[in-house]
């Protein structure tokens, strides 16, 4: 495995720092990386952190940490991405509410992008450039964490079929650009 450099927000690859990490961790758990088109989950823990939880359902990517309240997973964040043809594109950042004492709390979703009907993405640039700080130092903390040592536990997972092929849908994704960082900027 060769060392990723943390320097940079973007790899020599044109991929996020964050998506480099992630898929490090999933290749060295097991995942084909001719199968990282396809649908997969990876639970993995690494006591005293949270554990780390990276999910590839249709063309949305989630992954980061869940807490538990009240009887329920909340997310504490998770990142969102939009795969397509091997990048990962932001799409949000979702985080548990933060409450304020005998005042209002914030909500915890924040929007990077979103794609019109026509399939052109939308992106915000204030909420693009903390997204791009914000990945590289969730990257970095995976990394201090250890979540990329061999002491990891796997808690659960559940990687594709190597006879699965890769849905149509997702490898002819009509939102297709050849640089995510040439996208239309719009504020929302």
């Amino acid at each position: 495995m060769s060392k990723i450099d943390t320097r940079s927000k973007i790899g020599k690859n044109g991929k996020y720092l964050f998506q480099n990490i992630i898929e490090t961790i999933l290749l060295k758990h097991g995942i084909q990386e001719k199968d990282l088109g396809k649908e997969w989950y990876l639970k993995i823990g690494n006591k005293p952190y949270l554990d780390l939880v990276m999910e590839k359902c249709g063309s949305q990517i989630f992954v980061g940490h869940y807490i538990r309240q009240n009887g329920e997973s909340i997310s504490d964040p998770i990142l969102v991405f939009d795969y397509n043809n091997g990048l990962w594109y932001p799409e949000s950042i979702e985080q548990r509410p933060i409450h304020f004492i005998n005042g209002p709390y914030i909500s915890g979703i924040t929007i990077i992008s979103k794609i019109d009907e026509n399939g052109k993405r939308f992106v915000s640039p204030y909420n693009k450039d903390s997204f791009d700080s914000f990945q590289r130092m969730f990257a970095i903390n995976l990394i201090n964490q250890g979540f990329m040592d061999d002491e990891t536990e796997v808690i659960d997972k559940e990687f594709p079929d190597p006879e699965q092929s890769i849905p149509a849908t997702i490898l002819n994704h009509k939102y297709q650009y050849p640089n995510m960082h040439q996208t239309t900027l719009f504020c929302f």
